[in-house]
């Protein structure tokens, strides 16, 4: 039986509510950083924000090299203007109104996840199948303007068949895309795919992850080292046949890696929802978990970058 998040289903509801969540505390996190780096509110932000702000949740978000927020969400209107789901502010909070000008109608759902290439592309994807009126399958390019990359949706075809929860970027601008979908461009792909720079699917890297069965379920966190290879977090238990138990590493070439499981021990018992990688190369994660490898951990831990669980942080959090 499949145990793919489903719209109705109790871990559906627990995975926006979470990844909204991890959207808002980096909100707060990088306007007090903007302030005053003491946890202080902003008060010019958000007077610059708005009166109304936005109308819904923020459930994705990006920094730009330039400090210009992308936001993407349920949301349709930002200080009663018609934004759809994706919009960017300004360094100093202030709406960028050119952008939503320039992407047209917007989005026709959710926006769960963004990212920047290397050329300043805007890689979103989510839950929505149109962009401005134009048939698209779960991810979009934009230009740095906001602009929508007709020629993206074309390299990628029909896209892919369900939504998109995590993005991020190798080198070469290579996109590593994460969600609950199980075919890409009508190929079978479950939960993990890599696109070249234009958007076409990397077959390479699909045969390697598909070759042994590949994910079990869906990727809801990923982030990706120096070396391209992805530590990826989710719904799924195995990886090509293998019991992992909700994280795992995937090499850069789509293989995997088995030491680093074999490190972690019996997984988490609860899905993960985020992965963030520190400077030193260990690995955050956070999620609706409350034990990993035996021992109880609420929501958040720590594994060293071979995947060996990081029991002094553990302690530390209490």
């Amino acid at each position: 039986m499949s145990r793919s998040i489903s719209k109705t289903s109790s871990k559906s509801r627990w995975a926006g509510f979470g990844l909204g969540l991890v959207a808002a505390l980096l909100l707060a996190l990088i306007q007090s950083a903007a302030w005053a780096g003491d946890g202080s509110v902003d008060p010019d932000f958000t007077t610059s924000v708005g009166p109304s702000g936005f109308n819904d949740a923020i459930t994705a978000m990006a920094v730009q090299s330039d400090g210009k927020l992308v936001v993407g969400g349920l949301f349709t209107t930002l200080n009663g203007t018609t934004v759809n789901r994706l919009a960017r502010l300004n360094a100093d909070g202030s709406p960028d109104t050119t952008f939503n000008t320039n992407i047209g109608t917007g989005f026709n759902g959710q926006v769960r996840a963004i990212a920047f290439q290397a050329s300043g592309s805007i890689v979103v994807g989510g839950d929505f199948t149109d962009v401005n009126g134009v048939t698209v399958g779960h991810i979009v390019r934009l230009s740095s303007s906001g602009t929508p990359d007709s020629g993206f949706t074309t390299a990628i075809g029909s896209g892919f068949n369900l939504r998109v929860y995590s993005l991020g970027v190798q080198s070469a601008d290579k996109i590593v895309v994460g969600g609950e979908f199980t075919q890409l461009g009508g190929t079978s792909q479950r939960g993990l795919a890599l696109l070249d720079s234009d958007g076409t699917r990397n077959a390479a890297f699909g045969t390697a992850l598909t070759a042994g069965g590949g994910l079990s379920d869906s990727v809801f966190g990923l982030a990706v080292q120096s070396d391209n290879a992805i530590v990826v977090g989710g719904a799924f238990l195995t990886v090509d046949g293998v019991t992992v138990n909700r994280i795992g590493r995937i090499n850069a070439d789509g293989t995997t890696d088995t030491t680093f499981d074999s490190h972690v021990g019996t997984g988490f018992n609860a899905a993960p929802l985020a992965v963030a990688l520190q400077s030193t190369g260990k690995v955050i994660v956070g999620g609706i978990f409350t034990g990993l490898n035996g021992t109880t951990v609420d929501y958040i831990a720590r594994l060293g970058a071979d995947g060996t669980p990081d029991t002094t942080f553990t302690s530390n959090t209490g």
